[in-house]
């Protein structure tokens, strides 16, 4: 049973991929790409976990699963993170620093030497072991881990800050901003959390969580692309709008009796005009 929800969720999990990379295609906004890329990753440590659950864990699988799962998809979930929120400019500055460490992070972990005996999960778990994993590559696991928890829970506090405070938001327009960070964050944390469960040797939990939680981070992308319409921002700016004062009403109203009637008389004189020539 774990085998085939192992695979459904490497196959719901390209799924979504191949959704946000089709809204990027459309609207070209990068935190969309660097999204689908989160999501690859995610994919890319599930089929290694499915992988591994049909045919046994391998080291290569091994390296698949540490790098996509354990040191890449939170990362660049923040970083998506970061290009919704941050300047521009700021953005780009940190996903060229994250670029550049997931190429050291990839280089080291197919270069370290590992033995399968080192890997193998324990009694009770699912998941293989890391521990015997060098300290600098574990190192890495726990700073981009932090970054991107950091930025996914940082970004949604702050856009409900930012939603909730009419100084900061003037133009109203970050409540899709809240629902979508708070989802993508919830989905993070419901990801984390049967990891929690399994570590703890309910592993049972582990592939439902992992199902549960993408769905829910998928479900915050597809909010990030919303915008407040027009017609809604009009109405609302309309009945914000504060009443005319009694005098510029009448001022109003005897300039358009005035006009009425200058229409047909500004045709007649037309029609005479044509007829004389």
């Amino acid at each position: 049973m774990s085998v085939v929800i192992s695979l459904a969720a490497s196959v719901i999990t390209f799924a979504f991929a191949g959704a946000v990379l089709w809204q990027y295609r459309r609207k070209r906004r990068m935190h969309q790409f660097v999204w689908a890329i989160a999501l690859l990753c995610y994919g890319a440590a599930t089929s290694a976990q499915f992988v591994a659950e049909a045919r046994g864990w391998s080291t290569g699988a091994f390296r698949i699963w540490y790098l996509s799962g354990g040191l890449l998809t939170a990362a660049y979930l923040g970083q998506g993170t970061a290009f919704l929120l941050l300047p521009r400019r700021a953005g780009r500055v940190i996903f060229a620093l994250l670029l550049l460490v997931s190429i050291v992070a990839t280089v080291r972990i197919f270069t370290v030497p590992l033995r399968l005996s080192q890997i193998l999960p324990p009694a009770g778990k699912v998941t293989p072991q890391a521990t015997s994993l060098p300290a600098d590559l574990r190192a890495y696991a726990v700073v981009l881990n932090i970054y991107g928890t950091l930025l996914l829970v940082g970004g949604a506090v702050w856009s409900a800050i930012v939603y909730l405070d009419s100084r900061l938001d003037r133009r109203r327009r970050a409540g899709h901003r809240v629902v979508s960070n708070l989802l993508i964050a919830g989905g993070a944390m419901v990801i984390a959390s049967a990891g929690s469960f399994e570590a703890l040797g309910h592993g049972e939990f582990l592939y439902a969580g992992e199902i549960l939680g993408i769905g829910i981070i998928f479900a915050g992308f597809l909010r990030s692309g919303g915008r407040p319409r027009p017609a809604a921002v009009e109405q609302r700016t309309e009945e914000t709008r504060p009443p005319q004062p009694p005098a510029i009403q009448a001022d109003d109203a005897v300039a358009a009796s005035i006009a009425a009637p200058a229409r047909p008389l500004r045709r007649i004189s037309e029609r005479s005009a044509a007829g004389r020539h």
